[in-house]
């Protein structure tokens, strides 16, 4: 009912469905319903990301409570210098050549229902490919300010192809694991997808992401300029007339 574990341990090449986790260390410590730990991200031998958590859990092995997250306050603390953004590639086969870099100094206190948080996240000279659109996105740089219940950008910038992509607002917690989103996008001759022989979608508009991860709205308006659809079956396909005698064994007469 009230154990006390400690210890350390490390992930390494962990897969689950497209995530590919990097080189994970960490160690903990828990008594007295207080879980402490430590987390490092590594990449090619250099720690990049390091985050360190008290948290109040009830982990009882028996008689274990329906709501394990107790009152109580919490700190969370996630640091890294520099980051090279690269080290996204080791999470998801969905991007490539990923470049840029990441400067994070944030903080989580108060508890798991009123959050307070404080500090900064910035990017600087971000970009990826996307396989699965045809588009690299970037450059983008941006900031991402961490003030009360909330996480605050007043611009990240998305450079396209062709023309750009900005977001503004942000995300409040109403809960630590309740984010409630208030995020306003404005693309200008942005290329959201351009697949050769398949499909191009270039937009411009205005447009407004609310709600929650798990239930989002989308409103606004926007418009698709120099976009195409390529319709390649329809025009290698060849036509035939079933009232023609001549094609009257095509015909399935028992259907």
């Amino acid at each position: 009912g009230a154990p006390e574990l400690r210890g350390t341990g490390a992930l390494t090449g962990g897969a689950f469905g497209d995530f590919q986790a990097p080189l994970i260390r960490s160690a903990f410590d828990y008594r007295d319903h207080l879980l402490r730990s430590n987390l490092t991200f590594w990449r090619t031998g250099q720690p990049v990301v390091e985050v360190d958590a008290s948290l109040p859990f009830d982990l009882a092995l028996s008689g274990a409570p329906a709501r394990r997250r107790l009152p109580g306050p919490l700190t969370i603390l996630a640091t890294g210098d520099s980051v090279d953004l690269a080290i996204i590639e080791a999470f998801t086969p969905n991007l490539r050549r990923v470049t840029g870099i990441l400067d994070m100094d944030a903080r989580v206190e108060g508890s798991w229902a009123n959050p307070r948080l404080a500090g900064e996240v910035r990017l600087r000279d971000g970009g990826a490919d996307v396989p699965a659109l045809g588009v690299r996105y970037g450059p983008m740089t941006g900031s991402f300010r961490f003030r009360g219940d909330s996480i605050v950008t007043e611009k990240l910038t998305v450079q396209g192809k062709s023309g750009a992509l900005t977001i503004t607002g942000g995300v409040r917690l109403e809960e630590l694991t309740r984010p409630v989103l208030g995020l306003t996008i404005s693309a200008r001759e942005f290329d959201l997808i351009d697949v050769d022989d398949y499909l191009k979608v270039r937009a411009t508009g205005n447009v407004r992401l609310s709600g929650t991860p798990s239930h989002p709205v989308l409103t606004g308006i926007g418009r698709l300029t120099r976009s195409v659809v390529f319709f390649s079956d329809l025009i290698t396909k060849d036509i035939v007339n079933l009232e023609d005698p001549l094609n009257a064994d095509l015909v399935d007469t028992l259907q």
